[in-house]
């Protein structure tokens, strides 16, 4: 069975996102160290599809948690918060986006009373979190789109919306490509 291409990799406090300019000509990933590295690939159309670039960016947050050298929460609420500002100003239609840099920065206000080590590993925890969350998700969508298809239906989608656009599974077409097709044929 041929291995599925991951629009992004998160593995060792780095970012690895899939450059979608390239394809289909060839494969090659950017590799992100840091939100900056992040925005840019977000802001050079490096990647696509509003629940990818809201993963994307809750990654770029953990980045900079984990190098933050704050010694307080205030000190690296800033830092989140500078690093939020950067990547929602990207894309600043792209909902995902500000809807997963606000989701960090709250996070880390209700759990502001820990001690910041704590609090690191809790935010970049919930980064992953925020992936797997979007993938479960879409699973969840093609699970109920596929209930709403019927057999011989046409199906047209109108945007990127396929394992590509999200954290590796697909929004739309999952509907039709993992869930319908062993029982019903779509035309």
């Amino acid at each position: 069975m041929k291995k599925q291409t991951m629009p992004l990799e998160w593995k060792n406090f780095t970012l690895k996102i899939l450059d979608q300019t390239l394809l289909p000509f060839s494969k090659k990933y950017i590799v992100c160290r840091t939100y900056k590295e992040t925005a840019k690939a977000i802001k050079d159309m490096k990647l696509r599809g509003a629940p990818l670039i809201g993963v994307a960016a809750a990654f770029g947050i953990a980045m900079e948690v984990k190098k933050s050298r704050a010694k307080d929460y205030n000190g690296m609420r800033r830092e989140m918060k500078a690093a939020a500002a950067a990547l929602v100003e990207t894309r600043p239609t792209a909902v995902n986006l500000k809807w997963a840099a606000d989701r960090m920065l709250e996070f880390a206000e209700k759990n502001k009373e820990r001690r910041i080590n704590s609090l690191k590993d809790m935010l970049i925890a919930e980064a992953v979190n925020i992936m797997k969350e979007d993938v479960e998700n879409n699973k969840l969508i093609g699970k109920y789109g596929s209930e709403l298809i019927r057999n011989k239906d046409r199906i047209l989608t109108h945007c990127n919306a396929g394992a590509l656009a999200t954290a590796g599974h697909g929004t739309a077409p999952v509907s039709y490509t993992h869930l319908t097709l062993p029982t019903k044929r779509i035309v």
